[in-house]
């Protein structure tokens, strides 16, 4: 499921090794168990031995959250 959501976009490829850049976005970050499948699926990468960099949104409604308190 989630790796339908990351977006991973090879950047150069090394022999077998790739840069991978994998976006999650706030959903993917909405509580404990989804940011452990994201960190699985980013291990995966690592393990695989690809350079991995990882970016991330705000948990589900943080922004929302935030824009509201810089409103008030």
């Amino acid at each position: 499921m989630l790796e339908k959501v990351a977006a991973e976009t090879r950047l150069r490829k090394r022999g077998d090794m790739a840069r991978i850049v994998m976006k999650f976005g706030g959903t993917s970050m909405a509580g404990t168990e989804r940011i452990r499948t994201v960190a699985k699926l980013v291990a995966r990468e690592v393990a695989n031995g690809n350079e991995v960099a990882v970016v991330v949104s705000a948990m589900a409604g943080e922004t929302d959250r935030l824009v509201g308190f810089c409103r008030e």
